[in-house]
């Protein structure tokens, strides 16, 4: 007899999302290996500084539990986060609120933020865009581009050319379908560059690469790759850094 069972895809929402990342921050809090910016938030910074120099107010826009503010602070950087997720905003909130350099944590609900307009030198947007439903994406990235002062800088990460489809999974129970981390879409250096050129700001290098210490590299690259639907020789992640023009 059939159990009436269909596998579909999921059709996002503004609330599940926050529902998926809610429990997200608080199933992971004892296994921060599951953020990019735990991983490898270290050579992210020292990749940018190669490029631009890291100084004034910095912003984690999308920050999560906050992972990429530690690396911040112990590079004695002052810098803020934000988030749409309550419990991640929380987490941050009691691991930092004791650092002077840490400027807080803000809950967004909606945009525009509650950030004043042209307020960052730096704004970070680390492995955000890949999970933004598509009327999301526009109006976010026209954020950065307010947040951010006129010549400021913007940095955006995000899984170079996924495999999407590779990293679905099925609920055994509803028969959903749906990217293990919420991703809804696949970047290539020309399409980040294009989407982010088409809100104003002025590119200073794209390009992907791989993060991660060399003597480990090449099991880094299988484990990040695994994780990406990627190839395992192929570069991971796609790095954006611009900057909003003076005009």
């Amino acid at each position: 007899m059939s159990t009436g069972f269909q596998p579909h895809e999921i059709e996002w929402t503004t609330e599940k999302s926050s529902n998926f990342w809610d429990h997200f921050a608080k199933a992971t809090a004892a296994t921060p290996d599951q953020y990019f910016s735990y991983q490898l938030g270290e050579y992210l910074l020292a990749h940018v500084e190669e490029v631009v120099p890291l100084k004034g107010r910095i912003l984690d826009y999308g920050s999560g539990p906050g992972y990429l503010i530690g690396h911040l602070l112990r590079h004695g950087l002052s810098c803020e986060a934000l988030d749409f997720s309550p419990a991640s905003v929380e987490q941050t909130r009691q691991q930092f609120s004791g650092n002077p350099l840490f400027r807080g944590a803000t809950i967004a609900t909606g945009l525009p933020t509650p950030l004043p307009d042209a307020s960052m030198d730096v704004v970070f947007c680390v492995e955000v865009v890949e999970h933004l439903l598509k009327e999301h994406l526009a109006p976010t990235l026209a954020e950065l581009h307010r947040l951010v002062r006129p010549g400021a800088t913007v940095v955006v990460t995000t899984p170079n050319e996924e495999n999407l489809t590779a990293s679905k999974v099925l609920c055994p129970e509803c028969g959903c379908l749906f990217h293990r981390y919420q991703h809804l879409r696949s970047w290539s250096a020309q399409t980040l560059r294009a989407a982010m050129e088409a809100e104003g700001f002025e590119t200073i290098n794209c390009r992907a690469t791989t993060f991660g210490p060399k003597p480990k590299l090449a099991g880094l690259r299988k484990f990040l790759g695994r994780l990406r639907g990627r190839a395992e020789l192929a570069p991971i992640t796609l790095v954006y850094i611009g900057r909003r023009s003076q005009g």
